[in-house]
């Protein structure tokens, strides 16, 4: 799925649609605490959700209706402030994880769930397709006891699809924005590539 997301915006002609993300990116210390750069809004609820390298769960995230925000960062590993060459190394713990922000009265969290595990393998350890190391694997990082309740329901669920289940499910420890240049990497590409054609067509 994620590959054909990948063919699909490259081909030239594709114009970038909209960023779904907003243009406040105000940071100020919030909930959940292990996530500094997250600030709690009211009818806006967070999951955290891993699957190989983080641009495409963070697209497919920004296309369901009432996601109000998908920023890709990592979480849960040891050390302050890392950077992308730390968490490639595969020493630090953390996995390349995207937090989603979304309207729970407008979207539930079994959707966001249930479509996060269509777009990998659950049975794949410290992997996603060609993405190798441990800052790929797939995992679920819930911020409080409501979403953990639904987190380990849908767990359950996908336990029954999959022998063996690899994906992480656990509470979020910490969690830190990637760098810009990742932030909405495939909006970013499909602006150069657009750009390629304009140019190839001269």
């Amino acid at each position: 799925m994620l590959a054909l997301l990948v063919v699909a915006i490259g081909a030239c002609g594709v114009s970038p649609g909209p960023s779904t993300q907003p243009t406040d990116s105000t940071s100020a210390p919030g909930e959940p605490a292990g996530d500094k750069t997250y600030v709690k809004q009211e009818g806006i609820d967070v999951i955290y959700v891993a699957g190989g390298y983080f641009w495409g769960i963070e697209i497919l995230m920004q296309t369901l209706p009432s996601v109000i925000r998908a920023t890709s960062g990592y979480a849960n590993g040891v050390g302050a402030d890392p950077t992308y060459a730390q968490v490639s190394s595969g020493t630090t713990g953390y996995r390349e994880t995207v937090r989603v922000e979304y309207k729970p009265d407008r979207i539930s969290l079994d959707m966001i769930l249930f479509t996060f595990f269509t777009a990998i393998d659950p049975t794949a350890k410290d992997k996603q397709g060609n993405d190798m190391g441990s800052q790929y694997q797939s995992g679920i990082y819930f911020v409080d006891e409501a979403s953990k309740t639904t987190v380990e329901r849908i767990a359950d669920v996908e336990r029954l699809r999959y022998d063996p289940f690899e994906v992480e499910v656990k509470p979020l420890t910490s969690f830190y924005d990637a760098e810009e240049y990742h932030q909405d990497y495939l909006d970013k590409i499909r602006e150069v590539t657009a750009i390629s054609c304009k140019i190839n067509s001269i």
